[in-house]
Parts: structure tokens; C-alpha cells; sequence
């Protein structure tokens, strides 16, 4: 077992410690998204849509979804996706 020792904490840093930790349906379990299918609607994001608009919600621990303010004349809304296990980053607006 490899040890990292700060003077303060001794922390193991083997990958079996970490095999137990398990969540969302995205990257790191499979998904076989490639960059083009990225996002993929079910895999990275669910989709809602209320009164209000299109909302985004995750459905993977790797993906993460921010939405800007509305900018431009035409007050444009853009959703940025990021899957940090590939690297994939989408801007998609509306």
C-alpha cells in the first residue's frame, strides 16, 4: 500500500480503497459516448421543461451543467456541459 504522508495525515492512495464509490449512469460506468454524441440526454442530463423553459438536470456524477444569464439583444440563454472523467465541453444554446 502506497502512503502519503503530509506531516499531518497519513493517507492511503491505492485505487481499491476508491472501487466501493459508485453514482450516476455517465462516463465512468460505460456510457460509450463519443465526443459528437456528447451530451447525451439520459446518460449526461435530464430534461425538464416548465412554464419557464428548458432546465437541465444531471443524471451523471462526471457531468456537470451551468447555465448563464440570458445575454445579447436577443437574450439568449447558453447551457455549458462538462463531463470531467473524458473532458468534453458543449456550450448549447437555445
Amino acid at each position: 500500500m502506497i502512503i502519503m504522508n503530509d506531516k499531518k495525515h497519513n493517507m492511503p492512495l491505492e485505487d481499491e480503497l476508491l472501487a466501493d464509490i459508485v453514482g450516476g449512469t455517465g462516463a465512468g460506468n460505460g456510457c460509450g459516448l463519443q465526443e459528437g454524441q456528447f451530451p447525451g440526454q439520459g446518460k449526461c442530463y435530464n430534461e425538464d421543461s416548465p412554464i419557464s423553459g428548458k432546465v437541465y438536470k444531471q443524471a451523471c456524477s462526471y457531468c456537470s451543467i451551468w447555465t448563464s444569464l440570458p445575454e445579447g439583444a436577443d437574450l439568449v440563454v447558453a447551457h455549458i456541459f462538462e463531463c470531467n472523467f473524458y473532458g468534453y465541453v458543449k456550450r448549447v444554446t437555445e
